[in-house]
């Protein structure tokens, strides 16, 4: 969906936007709906405020087993199509207004490119089904949520085995 800024006219007017294509493909959204209210505050100058809801399904990061997540965003923008100030030699102090400001080259506003990038933002780092869990054991792959380690305690590899070798010799 892409908005033109003669469309928008000094009052507020929302949308609601199902899936067209903006969702991004990190594991499988079942359902996301956008709803964004638009209005121009000035000649050159449209604010946009939304909110993303949905719910995706994607693998576990330790264990693997598939966890229902919610996503869900909130954001505003303040698009412009004025040319961004040059910081010139010195540097300058970035305010509030800066962070949350657009600057496009063409008065034309995407807003599935608004709305993929705040699903991409809204997405955790790391998902896991539950917040104690343990994971899968690198060596004999036991879902340790489950079932317990079938690994034989492997010593020779520790640090420490070495020592065993001093307590060894002193005791013959």
């Amino acid at each position: 969906m892409k908005l033109s800024f003669e469309e928008i006219e000094g009052r507020p007017v929302s949308y609601t936007i199902s899936d067209d294509g903006w969702l991004p493909d990190e594991g499988e959204l079942l359902s996301a709906v956008a709803t964004i209210t638009v209005r121009r505050e000035e000649r050159e100058v449209v604010l946009i405020e939304g909110k993303i809801d949905g719910k995706r399904v994607v693998p576990c990061d330790r264990c693997g087993s598939e966890v229902s997540a919610v996503l869900s965003a909130m954001f505003f923008y303040r698009v412009t199509t004025r040319a961004e100030e040059e910081l010139g030699a010195a540097e300058r102090e970035c305010r509030d207004e800066d962070v949350v400001t657009l600057h496009l080259s063409e008065a034309l506003i995407d807003v599935g490119a608004i709305l993929r990038e705040q699903a991409y933002l809204a997405i955790p780092l790391k998902t896991l089904c539950r917040t104690d869990c343990k994971g899968i054991c690198t060596g004999c792959g036991a879902d340790l949520n489950d079932e317990t380690c079938r690994c034989l305690p492997d010593r020779s590899r520790s640090p420490f085995s070495v020592l065993k070798k001093l307590t060894d010799s002193e005791h013959n």
